[in-house]
């Protein structure tokens, strides 16, 4: 019965953001048009009466829901990136006002004015993301105090076990709860970060059953194939999710791709994504947002060079040596955020949370990442890219090449003032072995769409202020 009600509550759910997709889209077109014809805000062309845009209103109805679900927007929201969702919406509603267009012309053969398509599309992207703003603030509120959240069983106790369990236990807005781990090794009554062992993979069928299990998740990159099929068969069984978390560098080979070449069968393994014209083009990326940058945030940095000064004795600037592409160093350059000579005076290289060598200036710099706004004059100099594996010293180099698989591979590309591993939650004395494989998929998948959506993250990361 418990489940059910879950399964009517989501429901209820998708209905909901359907309907809100579809209301605000019709209310996004009826502004545009009262924009362009009777309130004469756009005085010009010729009149189009009310009627004349129920054809493209109707279909409009049916193509929004339609093309939003082809991108995958009707899908579970529970923690996923808000700004992944932004670039899924956009390509669902232009898919949708083309398909509705089309539609109409062919169903009435009728032309509506360019003017209030284009201003009902641009009219319903802020208004159809703000509705579903609106309704996710509403389902995580409820998750805070338990309502619809999903009970989930891990499959594993190893690294990926570790890293399912502190992503998806914090925050309790996302709609998960933890009830507990199956593993072969550790005993039952075992805790792992505060969650219990509750007993070995073969008894999956009893667990579920006496925890209420809602999903299955399974964390061990190296389970046997006939393992796997008896849990996929245990959950089907139960009627449970189950899904599969895969190691990173999993996920790259499986991007591999089959070529045939007079009947042989080559398989092709990703490479870096960087290559020819895609660096061109990362590049003019790279110049336009630091000029942006550097020229929006000039006053602001002398204000913060002036306080540097002011608060304490030393430079402006704490310039040290990092590895770039290639493995070639280059200095990078950061607002002091420490007492001048903090590393030679301590002996300390990482720095922690509420770190005692910072300045009060520096505390706040470095919460908000301000300090590293000189690092775009790296980005300028050719020395550093705006995304990309973020930069160790030569020490730490030398140190991590001997004990992390494919370290170096993480230096194909131009170091990065953010990266993908950073956005992830992966910075500061966090593991370096996640943070390579972070940077390597990051390597293998480049494009521009994903270097901006990297970007975007970043902003909204550094505006929680979480950085230390």
């Amino acid at each position: 019965m418990r489940v059910d009600w879950r399964a009517r509550a989501d429901t209820l759910l998708l209905l909901l953001l359907i309907a809100s997709d579809v209301l605000a889209t019709e209310a996004a077109f009826a502004l545009a048009y009262l924009l362009r014809f009777p309130r004469a805000i756009i005085p010009f062309g010729q009149f189009h009466p009310p009627h004349f845009y129920y054809p493209l209103m109707a279909i409009l109805a049916l193509t929004v829901p339609l093309c939003l679900g082809m991108v995958g927007l009707y899908r579970s929201t529970r923690g996923t990136s808000k700004t992944d969702a932004v670039f899924r919406l956009v390509k669902g509603l232009t898919l949708a006002v083309v398909f509705a267009m089309t539609l109409s012309f062919f169903a009435a053969a009728l032309q509506h004015s360019r003017l209030v398509v284009g201003l009902g599309w641009l009219l319903a992207m802020p208004l159809v993301w703000t509705g579903r703003l609106l309704l996710w603030h509403v389902e995580a509120s409820l998750f805070r105090f338990g309502v619809g959240t999903r009970r989930v069983l891990v499959i594993g106790a190893g690294h990926l076990a570790r890293t399912a369990v502190q992503r998806l236990s914090s925050p309790p807005s996302i709609g998960y709860e933890i009830v507990g781990l199956l593993d072969p090794v550790y005993e039952p009554g075992h805790t792992i970060d505060g969650v219990p062992v509750l007993g070995r993979p073969h008894e999956l069928g009893q667990v579920i059953r006496l925890q209420q299990v809602d999903e299955v998740i399974v964390a061990m990159p190296d389970i046997p194939a006939a393992a796997l099929l008896d849990i996929i068969t245990t959950c089907d069984r139960e009627r449970v999710a189950v899904k599969v978390l895969p190691d990173i560098l999993q996920i790259m080979v499986s991007e591999a791709t089959v070529e045939y070449v007079r009947g042989l069968a080559l398989v092709r393994m990703r490479g870096s994504a960087l290559v020819g014209f895609n660096r061109v083009a990362k590049r003019v990326l790279d110049l336009a947002v630091s000029f942006v940058v550097l020229t929006l945030f000039s006053g602001p940095m002398l204000l913060i060079a002036l306080l540097i000064k002011l608060e304490s004795p030393g430079s402006v600037f704490y310039i040290q040596e990092r590895v770039g592409r290639d493995g070639v160093s280059f200095p990078i350059i950061k607002f002091r955020s420490m007492i001048q000579d903090a590393e030679q005076r301590t002996r300390r290289f990482w720095t922690t949370q509420d770190d005692p060598r910072r300045t009060r200036l520096g505390a706040f710099l470095r919460r908000f990442s301000l300090d590293e706004l000189p690092q775009f004059i790296n980005v300028l100099l050719g020395e550093m890219s705006v995304v990309g594996p973020r930069p160790e010293r030569p020490m730490f180099v030398e140190q991590f090449r001997r004990i992390v698989p494919n370290y170096m591979e993480r230096h194909r590309e131009k170091a990065g003032i953010t990266g993908w591993a950073q956005v992830n939650g992966l910075r500061g004395d966090s593991s370096i072995e996640e943070r390579t494989k972070y940077d390597l998929y990051y390597v293998e998948n480049w494009s521009i769409l994903f270097d901006i959506q990297i970007m975007i993250r970043t902003i909204f990361e550094v505006l929680r202020g979480r950085a230390y």
